[in-house]
């Protein structure tokens, strides 16, 4: 290996490539230097702080990687090849499956990656508040390399790229590139700037002259994201189809970057733009009708309901409408979906919200009870629920009808999906005992109430129910990455369980 002494663009060219992803043993392999040399010199060029951030986020990346590939294991476990023959995928598992499966993981681990940056992103705030150059090199390029661009590759992204504008040559500070073509181009402030809500015409002017279909204006911690005009295809739109801020991630916001780490060269890259354009403006145009209602919008309730569309009523409606979607809002919509999707088993004379306004549902049992007389007269048996501490309870017969309800539910909000979390739970041990909580096979064991074709463990009593019920819960991995809890995310009521 060689000693030749390493000039001074040599070594400035170490510090970038270890500032981007790659690792000192990469960097010796590509200059033919010793590995140490490369980290005296790193060590001896960059801020200890700095230095200490990318370590963390080399070891982060390392976690992350190790962490995917496990799971990717787990997922698809490597099968016996077949001498001669083609391998073939089990025919159970679709092109869909796989395609669906593999974007709510690329989206999950997009979520943490984001959430770990923000966390730090406003720290780092501090040191970029009147620094553009150290605004990109802290917050923003950090963020590109999450969102799957790679920084030191000229052929993907290129900073101060030239644009020419007539007879004269501008600068957008950054250019994302695909087969040499501006894709993205983003205009960096400093981190002590305050955003305008309307398009900058300069970086209108870049979008013009290089036909990118996609342009952001950013300070590091909010980012403005832009496409063309679809009533003037010869300008941007004047204001941003989505705002977001890398401390505060919300739902739209990481579908739209799980869409731009995909790749924006995707062909359906602006349909998914316009999309989460569209979740932003109808939320906003919702919002709007639930506080001030047209009188068209209230006749239509009012007929939809049964009520006679009389005048007197039309203005009593005006003012129950937005306190009927305030009610919706805090204790209706998110128990409701749960039920459109998964009914419980219920009791006559119980009546839900939707049932109250007038929506005509056909009636579909959460779980199968092949025996008679299971449930007793009288109340002395009856369970109930609530997914929402402020909804309103939701009874059964029984505390073995609430834990396949229960069940049902967490299998519904599982990350993995139905089928992983059935898995996970047929394998999870009761304390104590040798029997695990769901089976296929039924014994004497397990009730012949079944839920999706699985048979739950109930041969204990109530008390020892309501201990299932915490094994049912922890099973779970919600989409956030948190696992639902008692009196939190959701509350039982179980006879003589105490």
């Amino acid at each position: 290996m060689s000693r030749n002494p390493l000039t001074e663009n040599e070594k400035a060219q170490m510090v970038e490539a270890y500032r981007g992803d790659a690792s000192s043993a990469e960097i010796a392999k590509r200059f033919n230097h010793y590995e140490r040399t490369v980290q005296r010199i790193v060590k001896n060029s960059v801020d200890p702080k700095e230095l200490e951030e990318l370590k963390k986020q080399k070891q982060r990346k390392r976690s992350s990687a190790k962490s995917s590939r496990r799971d990717e294991e787990k997922s698809h476990p490597a099968s016996a090849q077949i001498p001669g023959k083609e391998y073939m995928q089990s025919s159970y598992t679709s092109s869909n499956d796989k395609e669906k499966g593999a974007c709510l993981k690329l989206r999950e681990n997009l979520r943490k990656c984001l959430q770990e940056f923000g966390s730090e992103a406003q720290g780092k705030r501090q040191d970029c508040l009147s620094k553009e150059r150290q605004t990109a090199r802290l917050l923003i390029e950090p963020y590109l390399k999450i969102l799957g661009i790679k920084t030191l590759d000229p052929k993907q992204l290129q900073p101060e790229y030239p644009i020419k504008n007539g007879k004269s040559t501008d600068h957008v500070d950054y250019a994302i590139l695909h087969e040499d073509k501006p894709i993205w181009l983003i205009e960096v402030k400093h981190a002590g700037d305050n955003l305008p809500d309307q398009l900058p015409a300069q970086l209108n002017g870049y979008a013009v002259n290089t036909r990118a279909p996609f342009a952001s204006l950013t300070n590091g911690i909010v980012w403005h994201w832009y496409i063309w005009d679809d009533n003037d295809k010869r300008k941007l739109e004047e204001t941003p189809f989505l705002k977001n801020d890398v401390c505060h991630l919300t739902s739209p916001q990481l579908d739209w970057l799980t869409a731009v780490q995909r790749g924006l060269h995707k062909p359906d890259a602006e349909n998914k733009a316009k999309a989460c354009k569209m979740v932003v403006f109808f939320g906003e145009w919702i919002r709007r009708l639930a506080e001030k209602p047209s009188r068209e919008i209230l006749k239509l309730v009012l007929h939809e309901c049964s009520f006679p569309e009389k005048p007197a009523l039309v203005e009593l409606a005006s003012e129950a409408f937005p306190k009927a979607w305030e009610y919706f809002i805090r204790s209706g919509s998110q128990s409701d979906a749960r039920e459109r999707q998964h009914p419980p088993a219920s009791i006559e004379g119980t009546i839900t919200m939707s049932e109250a306004v007038g929506e005509t549902r056909r009636p579909r049992p959460s779980h199968k009870d092949e025996s008679e007389g299971l449930v007793e007269s009288g109340d002395s048996r009856m369970a109930r629920y609530r997914f929402n501490q402020d909804q309103g309870w939701i009874e059964v017969p029984n505390a073995t009808h609430l834990m396949l309800d229960v069940v049902k539910w967490c299998s519904e909000e599982h990350i993995r999906g139905v089928v992983d979390y059935y898995n996970r739970l047929s394998r999870v041990q009761l304390e104590n005992r040798s029997l695990p909580i769901l089976s296929k096979d039924w014994n004497k064991s397990y009730s012949r109430k079944t839920v999706d074709g699985w048979h739950i463990f109930n041969c204990i009593n109530n008390q020892g129910k309501s201990g299932i019920i915490n094994e049912i819960l922890a099973a779970c991995i919600k989409r956030d990455g948190t696992r639902p809890i008692r009196n939190r995310d959701l509350w039982v009521e179980i006879p003589n369980a105490c």
